[in-house]
Parts: structure tokens; sequence; C-alpha cells
């Protein structure tokens, strides 16, 4: 079991750096930064399940079919990211020589305290979450019946109507795909592989700010994120609080919004409007969105916000209204789906109600 939680995590890691490799073939700044190739990839390996997930549900496709898509996909652009990326990729996996008096001593102590975290969770993680109940059932449910929220993994019937809060947001379903592809089971994908994957993802999202709020500079990002680290280490373990939802419940989508899908949402500005505009970095902002909404279907709304609130200020700061619309127009995968979701409900009330 050991040996397929090691192979399930680091078969993750490798897909989301070849598909981040997509990314930062296309950008100047920070396009060899692993930190950097790691977080597009994950944000554009959740991109994919929005995208094929949300039309399979509606088309009543079997599980395995969108597996199969789902997994086509996937390598396909992995084999796509390595023909474009060979001879980078062979460059940056070379051994570097190491001069100690130039070795950041800060980064490798903050990937120490990383994997602390990482520890904290595998070990002190005892309780049941309630959110955690439905979502691994969903999950195991998904991969049992071979459906796509269809049966009801509490009572085990069938759905009398899509759980269209769940429908559109399904990140219980990623954790099914893992589960099959890596054969582990859903209940330690979700408590124990996923939430390795996002802790790593969270360090590497804080890094990242810390190097583009310090001009480049490896060595003041490193100090920003170990100071980030210990604030989340120390922040106490109260429900509500930076500790707890960092160190227990990252798993959970709505939490990871919070700690890493929106403050990346700033570092993408920061990126476009302060270092470079590559369409590229436009993109990946909409992949981003597409994440977002994945997650949980607060990011649906939440990540509109977030965006929304970015062009304010960037008018406020430059006046230039073609930017802002720029901008906002990579929060329509939002609101369409927050269209779909507003007509579907109404339509239900009607239907209910005998109108």
């Amino acid at each position: 079991m050991m040996l397929r939680w090691f192979v399930a995590c680091v078969g993750t890691i490798i897909i989301a750096l070849l598909l981040g490799g997509i990314y930062t073939k296309f950008i100047e700044k920070d396009k060899d930064s692993i930190s950097l190739n790691y977080v597009a990839g994950l944000i554009m390996l959740f991109s994919i399940f929005q995208v094929i997930l949300i039309p399979s549900t509606f088309l009543h496709l079997s599980f395995r079919s969108s597996y199969t898509i789902i997994l086509v996909v996937i390598i396909g652009l992995c084999v796509f990211s390595c023909i474009l990326n060979f001879k980078r990729f062979a460059h940056v996996c070379r051994m570097p020589e190491i001069d100690v008096k130039k070795f950041n001593w800060v980064l490798l102590m903050t990937v120490l305290i990383a994997l602390l975290q990482m520890y904290l969770h595998q070990k002190l993680t005892l309780e049941v979450f309630q959110d955690d109940l439905f979502y691994v059932g969903t999950a195991e449910t998904t991969l049992i019946t071979d459906s796509l929220f269809q049966v009801d993994p509490f009572t085990g019937l069938d759905y009398v109507g899509f759980p269209w809060r769940y429908v559109m947001s399904p990140f219980s379903i990623v954790w099914a795909f893992l589960s099959k592809l890596f054969g582990v089971h859903s209940a330690i994908i979700a408590r124990s592989i996923v939430p390795v994957l996002l802790l790593a993802f969270v360090s590497c999202v804080y890094y990242n700010i810390g190097k583009i709020l310090f001009d480049g500079n490896s060595r003041k990002a490193a100090n920003f994120l170990l100071f980030t680290q210990l604030i989340i280490l120390f922040a106490g373990t109260g429900r509500g609080s930076l500790g707890y939802v960092s160190l227990l419940i990252i798993h959970n989508g709505k939490y990871l919004i919070a700690v890493a899908l929106l403050p990346f949402c700033f570092y993408l500005y920061m990126r476009i409007f302060w270092q470079e505009s590559k369409k590229a970095d436009w993109c990946l902002l909409w992949t981003l969105m597409l994440a977002c909404c994945l997650v949980s279907s607060m990011g649906i709304l939440l990540g509109a916000i977030c965006v929304g609130i970015l062009g304010i200020v960037h008018f406020v700061l430059t006046k230039n209204i073609k930017q802002v619309i720029c901008w906002w127009s990579c929060c329509i995968p939002n609101v369409l789906y927050m269209l779909l979701f507003v007509i579907i409900v109404i339509i239900g009330i009607n239907i209910e109600v005998g109108i």
C-alpha cells in the first residue's frame, strides 16, 4: 500500500509538471521554475476535469467513458508537452553543482517545514468531517455504479434529480479518477494523497508570490514563504482558522480556494500587469477560473468576485478600460456556470410547484 501511495503522489506530480510545461514554454519570466510549472500544471489538470465532466454528466455518460476521455486528453497533452519541451526538460533535469556558500538554506528549511505540515496532516487528522462523508461516498459510489451523480451515496437510491450544487463542481470525481488510475481506495486518495499534493501546491503558490513581490529574488521569496509557513503552522487549529483550514482540511475544495487559488489570482494580476503580459498568462487565468469552479460551487462566485475587484482596482489606478475588459473577460466561465445554475434552479422550482 505504501508503494501505491508513493506512486500515486509521484505520478500526479509528474503529470502536473508535464502539463505545466505547456504554459511555461510560452513565457519568459520564470519559465524554468519548477514551482510555477507545478502550480500551472495542477490548475490545468483541474480545468480539464471541469471541461469534460460537466457535459459528461448532462449526457449521462458512464464514469468509465468519462475516465477514458480524460485519460486520453491528459496523455495527449503530456506527450505534446514532452515533444514541445524535450530540450528544456533535459537541461533542467541535469544535476547542478551545489555551492555551499550560495546555497539557499532558508528555502531548504521551508521545504522541511512543508514536509512537517504534510506529516502532521497524515498523523493528526483523526476527525471525520461531514463533507468528507459525502465527497468520499460520492467518489466510491461513482466507481461502484459506473455513473456520474446518478446514485445518492448516503441511501444507495437513484437521485430524483441532479444534485446541481455538486454537479457543477465535481471535485469528488477527481478523487474517483485518481483512485481508478493508481488502484488506491478513494478514501486514501482524499485523506492522504490529495492533501500532500495540495500542501505542496500552496507552498509553490506563496513562493511564486514572494518572487514577484521581491523582483525575482529567490532568497527573499524563500524568506517570505518561510514566514507564511510559520504563520500556517502556528495559526491554531480552531475551526475556521488558517492553521485548521491549511493543515487539516486542505483537501476540501472550498478551503483550497481561500488558501491558494484566490492568492494565485493576485499573482497572475501582478504578473500580467507588473511584469509581462503573454497570451499564455491570460490562458492560465482562464484555466484558473475553471479550476475554481471545479473544486467548489463557492469558487464559481468567489473567483469572479476576486477578478472583478482586481479589475476595478486596476481601472482606478490606470484608467485603462481596455485592459480591465480583457481582465474581466476571463470570468466568462464563471458567469456561464452561474447563469446555468440559476436557470436550472428556476426550472426545477417551476416543475416542483407545477408551473
